[in-house]
């Protein structure tokens, strides 16, 4: 989308959308992609209160729903994946945020920690960046969702890795998940949806977190969430 095709996607209705860091102001040239692009009859669906901030100061109005990938996450939900640590972990990194110094300490505590270490390469080049960090005992995995799902159903396994969607996708597989954050990504949702997060920088933690009992406790707004859906029908 840019300035010369922008009214050819008017009336845009986000979902579950998030927004990066952009500090007090709002350039025209973003003034005018949204007002061109996203409707003005509709509640807009976000999943962080940066955002509401953002498009309520558009003009727009916007209810903070969280990401569409935590919506099936039910009290009931949350109750299966297990609060204890499992012997086997599958672990990411973030080929676009790097720090190999921390990255190496998570490596390192995970061989500390598990019998067994697995690797999914889910960016483009996280293949290339493990390879460059000394990780001989961890066995990657095919880059294919499949393949990570297929290790996910597998049992006993947690989820200790950078990825955000990669941890979301395992608490969708009922398996327990800690997020290193390394980017606003995470940070905005854990603030309002209480992720099992930690932050890269304190990664000195890791290893006192992994061996706690970590319940998933998420906090889901369930009638924000309906209220945005029931718009639809209201107006079909």
């Amino acid at each position: 989308m840019n300035i010369l095709n922008a009214r050819a996607y008017k009336g845009v209705v986000l979902a579950g959308v998030g927004s990066a860091p952009i500090g007090n102001r709002i350039n025209r040239y973003t003034k005018f992609l949204c007002q061109s692009i996203l409707s003005h009859d509709y509640v807009h669906s976000v999943r962080d209160e940066q955002t509401v901030d953002l498009l309520r100061d558009l003009g727009f109005r916007a209810e903070n729903t969280g990401c569409v990938t935590l919506w099936g996450f039910t009290e009931e939900k949350c109750c299966q994946i297990p609060a204890d640590k499992s012997d086997r972990v599958v672990s990411t990194l973030t080929d676009y945020a790097r720090d190999p110094e921390k990255d190496q300490v998570l490596i390192d505590t995970l061989e500390a920690e598990y019998n067994e270490i697995y690797f999914w390469p889910q960016g483009a080049e996280d293949a290339e960046y493990i390879s460059s960090l000394r990780a001989a005992s961890v066995q990657s995995i095919a880059p294919q969702l499949e393949a990570y799902r297929a290790l996910l159903m597998s049992g006993n396994i947690d989820f200790v890795g950078t990825r955000l969607h990669a941890g979301i996708f395992a608490m969708q597989h009922n398996v327990r998940a800690l997020i290193l954050v390394v980017d606003n990504c995470a940070r905005d949702m854990r603030d309002s949806y209480h992720l099992n997060t930690l932050e890269r920088d304190a990664i000195h933690l890791l290893s006192g977190l992994i061996n706690s009992s970590t319940p998933t406790e998420l906090i889901i707004e369930r009638n924000r969430i309906d209220n945005w859906k029931r718009q639809f029908i209201s107006s079909s």
